[in-house]
């Protein structure tokens, strides 16, 4: 209890001091660290249950689905040109590729949300994006990336369209099946160069960041930890 007092006082200091560690260390608000919010899909009826635990001297956001679905997201203002988090997978989801949406399960998924023009959006869009600015706190990005822990068949690196809105929506597959489960892996990312690719244009600002794992699509169990996550520069790699 001392050791994990201690490390939210001093994320707390840091994070006032305007640091670009967005991890889960933070003081707790409603069980979540300050700033980050646990939203719920009003069309899934089971929500993820997440929760901050300790792993060795880090605190971390431990993920639990069980044919749910929901997300913990934030709010970003960033200068950092790349984006560096951990996770790790305890129990994966070997049928979650992403190829049709009943497959589009994944164990871990760290989300990058960049601003766009809401006036230039379908009004359906625009209607569901008023939804989530309610639920959020924030005006929501118009368009995101999912860095993924798929299953089977996915290329480390590969890049497809999210099977329920692949024009706002793109995945990017870092882990799979291949990669070993209760393992920690360290990741680092270029999110505007990747929605470069992805998305053939200039992105707009980063204004949010999320992590959610579900299982709602193929009625799976999973287990996930995200720690440590952070922006960094090009000369702190």
């Amino acid at each position: 209890m001392r050791r994990l007092l201690a490390a939210l006082l001093l994320l707390g200091v840091a994070n006032a001091a305007g640091s670009n560690r967005l991890g889960f260390e933070g003081p707790l608000e409603g069980g979540l660290p300050a700033g980050w919010k646990h939203v719920a899909f009003p069309s899934i009826s089971k929500t993820t249950s997440y929760a901050v635990v300790t792993s060795g001297d880090t605190l971390v956001l431990h993920a639990h689905a069980k044919g749910s679905a929901s997300v913990v997201v934030r709010r970003v203002d960033t200068t950092g040109e790349r984006l560096r988090w951990r996770w790790k997978v305890e129990r994966t989801i070997l049928a979650g590729d992403g190829r049709e949406k009943k497959k589009d399960d994944f164990a871990a998924r760290v989300w990058v949300g960049f601003a766009g023009d809401w006036s230039q959006e379908g009004w359906s869009y625009r209607r569901s994006g008023k939804k989530l600015e309610e639920a959020y706190g924030f005006v929501p990005p118009t368009h995101w990336i999912h860095y993924v822990w798929a299953g089977r068949g996915r290329a480390r690196g590969e890049g497809f369209d999210e099977p329920y809105d692949g024009e706002h929506f793109k995945c990017i597959s870092l882990r799979s099946s291949n990669d070993l489960l209760d393992t920690w892996y360290t990741e680092e990312r270029d999110p505007r160069e990747d929605f470069k690719r992805l998305f053939g244009r200039d992105p707009g600002k980063i204004i949010a960041l999320a992590v959610m794992t579900d299982g709602d699509d193929t009625d799976s169990e999973a287990d996930a930890s995200y720690a440590e996550i952070e922006w960094v520069t090009s000369a702190s790699r």
